[in-house]
């Protein structure tokens, strides 16, 4: 709410209008950006879980992953 004054004029007969005015597009183009998030990501989600390559890949990263952390613990010195 700190910001919203300075694009409010300070010879604005109502400026709580203005605030809520300027609060209500920030709103709604907020919800336009996440609701194009949650479209891309549906997408994104059904390409990823339906198909085998990318299944066996992330798998295998993070397998490799939980791999180097392990070695990372088993080297590190207590201390």
């Amino acid at each position: 709410m700190a910001y919203l004054p300075q694009f409010i004029s300070p010879k604005s007969e109502q400026p709580l209008l203005g605030m809520l005015l300027l609060g209500g597009v920030f709103m709604l183009m907020t919800f336009g950006v996440f609701t194009v998030y949650g479209f891309v990501s549906s997408i994104f989600s059904e390409l990823l879980v339906h198909s085998k390559k990318v299944s066996t890949a992330i798998q295998k990263i993070f397998a490799g992953s939980f791999a180097a952390l392990g070695l990372k613990l088993a080297f590190s010195e207590r201390g």
